[in-house]
């Protein structure tokens, strides 16, 4: 038999109700199985999801408490497949998506980063009624296309770049990923995969295709993380920044330059620290109004909540409307 054409990375760490309706819905999918493989990285034993995973001829990684970038890097580093699907514990796959995978990524061969839409679930798998980021329109763009860039994350912000169930990368593309970034990640793998993809990927597609259901419930590691901005806010950012700043920078060393691996993790690293991501991302796209506006709630919030990172990220944003060179070398110092 030969190499399958996508492999399916399912991470699971700690939570096991919900794994076996993830892994299922790989099993039954339309795709001939022998197209693809299924890969699950996870953290604990359970004898009926481990003998559903044997049977089906899934790979069993076993892992201890490290990052999810480490999940995921080790599904990418033992996948066989020429795309790269990933898929959360908590979710689940409509029967057709590796189906479409295949055709699209088959269709296009510069395509390395494909998203689609989402449909939300409850704990039950019943579909509900609940505030997405889905995109009702097709996108195509290509990585150094940069004004087109700009505009796509002035429309949708990071939109394209979000759910983790819902990319699905080249495996050059997400051995590169692998390689140098990933490992360092411990939250958001799906805001750093776009941003990476951003500038090393050559084509990216968003098709409103329904192809994910979305569990929503109160294990959620999005939602775990929704109240703690010091976190999320940051992510968002470093996407943001990243596009902007960090790969011409990176660029200026060569591909196999240690520095490259070293300044990726320095930013990875400050992932968790943060500022307040309305009035970083705002300045970086010169939304005025949106500055001013973030920077006084910012300054509010931050004083209200004793949180030094808001309050420097308000000072940021006054300094910015007098003097926006200054402001900016101010982030750049920041993330390099």
């Amino acid at each position: 038999m030969g190499k399958p054409f996508i492999s399916v990375v399912v991470t699971a760490y700690n939570r096991r109700e919900f794994l076996k309706y993830a892994v299922k819905s790989v099993i039954n999918q339309t795709l001939d199985k022998g197209l693809y493989e299924m890969i699950v990285v996870k953290n604990f034993k359970d004898l009926e999801i481990d003998h559903l995973i044997e049977n089906n001829r899934g790979k069993i990684i076993d892992a201890g408490d490290e990052s999810i970038g480490k999940y995921l890097t080790r599904g990418i580093n033992e996948s066989e497949g020429e795309v790269i699907a990933f898929l959360d514990d908590d979710d689940v796959y409509h029967s057709r998506k590796l189906e479409l995978l295949l055709k699209v990524f088959n269709k296009n061969e510069e395509l390395d980063y494909y998203h689609h839409n989402i449909i939300p679930i409850n704990e039950k798998g019943d579909i509900i009624a609940a505030e997405t980021d889905n995109i009702y329109e097709y996108i195509t763009i290509r990585s150094n296309d940069y004004n087109t860039i700009l505009n796509l994350i002035k429309k949708y912000n990071l939109r394209m770049g979000i759910y983790m169930s819902t990319i699905a990368l080249r495996k050059s593309l997400a051995s590169m990923l692998a390689k140098y970034l990933l490992p360092h990640v411990i939250y958001a793998p799906d805001s750093v995969t776009y941003a990476f993809a951003l500038r090393y990927g050559r084509l990216l597609v968003h098709e409103p295709h329904y192809l994910t259901y979305y569990r929503i419930h109160g294990k959620n590691v999005s939602r775990k993380f929704e109240d703690d901005l010091k976190r999320i806010s940051k992510v968002g950012a470093l996407t943001i920044v990243a596009v902007r700043y960090q790969i011409p920078i990176i660029l200026t060393f060569s591909v196999e330059d240690i520095k490259i691996k070293e300044t990726l993790k320095k930013i990875a690293e400050k992932a968790i620290k943060i500022t307040y991501t309305d009035i970083v991302s705002s300045i970086v796209m010169d939304w005025r109004y949106n500055i001013v506006k973030y920077s006084f709630k910012g300054l509010l919030t931050g004083i209200k909540d004793a949180s030094i990172y808001r309050i420097a990220a308000a000072i940021i944003g006054f300094i910015y409307l007098i003097d926006p060179y200054v402001t900016k070398k101010l982030i750049q110092w920041w993330y390099f």
